[in-house]
């Protein structure tokens, strides 16, 4: 994404911790990051800044943000977005924006086949944030080894 973020002039802030790590498909993990970066840029502020953050919550899980200042999304408009073929059409972006209606659909999909969950906030005219869970990737102990090698 680096033309369209240079293009934009958006600043770029990866707050991950470098040692984060989750238990899932890579490549399905990697559709889920890839959707829901280009949403940021698609529909952030040209000069405005993607932010994207991680924790670990106590359940075992790690939740991640990804933050873009922006035209944002109406509070009634927020359930519409992971549905299947929904495309929210306000304010700038409305008929601008190529796309199926599929992508947060999809997300939402792979999220919480991973026993995740994800969720968008807002504020209109000043941006909009899509927090969703993995799973903690944990160590493999002594007993875990003797267990696979019976298995």
């Amino acid at each position: 994404y680096d033309p369209e973020i240079k293009a934009r002039q958006i600043t770029r802030d990866n707050r991950v911790p470098p040692h984060t790590m989750v238990f899932s498909d890579l490549n399905m993990t990697r559709e889920v990051f890839e959707n829901l970066i280009s949403n940021a840029i698609k529909y952030g502020r040209a000069g405005g800044a993607i932010a994207i953050d991680a924790r670990p919550k106590p359940d075992g899980m790690v939740e991640f943000c990804i933050r873009n200042d922006g035209e944002g999304i109406p509070a009634d408009k927020l359930g519409l977005l992971f549905r299947k073929f929904s495309r929210l059409e306000t304010g700038r972006t409305a008929r601008r924006q190529k796309g199926t209606g599929l992508g947060l659909f999809i997300t939402r999909n792979i999220v919480e086949a991973h026993g995740g969950s994800i969720a968008a906030e807002s504020v209109p005219d000043q941006w909009t944030t899509f927090r969703f869970t993995l799973p903690a990737a944990r160590a493999i102990t002594e007993n875990d080894k003797e267990h696979s090698d019976h298995a």
